[in-house]
């Protein structure tokens, strides 16, 4: 009997092993195969994110420039071909004459958001202004200081997304003006600090920029009894041009 056993055990012992390999094997090309899905989604979700994207470097004319700065940018942008299309970043040599340079990142697709980046070699301050279309909400991010102050989003003056990237579109084409209508605002910061919980119930896109910076509300002053500061130091100015309008943001410490 003991030996007639042992064949019988040998083959069982082979029999479970070999469930135990398929078993091995199945669980393994199920997590290949999830991950080859997941890959692959993360791929055409930046792909398709990307698509939908306006990514452009732009230069724009200072207050009071030139006829011939206007007349080099204009120039610059015709021979550059800017059109084609929603391509990214334009790199290369800047143009000549007076001018601000601004980054766009606009989301054309759903017209969530717009992103305008002023490098602090345009003149001013270095800055991000963005604008959370689904939760009516701008912030100015303050890259100097590492504060951000958020205010409702203007949306009578400040445009969506994709009517945004046509009048880019036409104002290095020649059909707008490269001298945009100004607009001047005094806001003062409301203190404390809002804390992280606060800004993201305004604004997950704010809290998500500006979750290392201190964060505070900004009060619009009545242009009624606005009373100018004698300190200059505590007024610190931003500047955004959004397609055919140029906003001075002046905020009071």
């Amino acid at each position: 009997m003991g030996a007639d056993s042992q064949p019988a055990d040998l083959f069982l012992l082979k029999a479970q092993r070999s469930r135990a390999l398929n078993t091995l094997f199945l669980l393994l090309t199920a997590l290949l195969v999830t991950s080859i899905g997941i890959f692959s989604g993360i791929l055409v979700y930046r792909q398709y994110t990307q698509m939908n994207r306006y990514q452009r470097t732009l230069y724009l004319p200072r207050e009071g420039s030139s006829d011939e700065t206007l007349q080099q940018l204009e120039s610059y942008y015709k021979d550059r071909g800017f059109l084609d299309g929603l391509k990214s970043w334009t790199w290369g040599k800047p143009p000549a004459g007076d001018h601000v340079q601004e980054d766009f990142d606009l989301d054309v697709a759903d017209g969530n958001y717009e992103k305008i980046t002023v490098p602090s070699f345009s003149g001013g301050p270095n800055t991000r202004f963005i604008h959370d279309f689904n939760a009516n909400m701008t912030g100015i991010v303050d890259f100097i200081q590492q504060t951000c102050y958020i205010m409702p989003l203007n949306r009578s003056v400040i445009m969506q997304p994709k009517d945004l990237m046509d009048a880019i579109k036409h104002m290095i084409t020649g059909d707008y003006t490269l001298e945009p209508e100004e607009i001047r605002e005094n806001w003062r910061v409301v203190t404390p600090a809002l804390s992280a919980s606060e800004v993201a119930a305004k604004s997950e896109l704010l809290s998500n920029e500006c979750i290392e910076f201190n964060t505070y509300n900004l009060e619009k002053i009545v242009q009624g009894v606005f009373k100018r500061s004698l300190d200059a130091a505590d007024v610190r100015q931003f500047d955004e041009i959004i397609g055919s309008k140029k906003f001075y943001f002046n905020i009071h410490q």
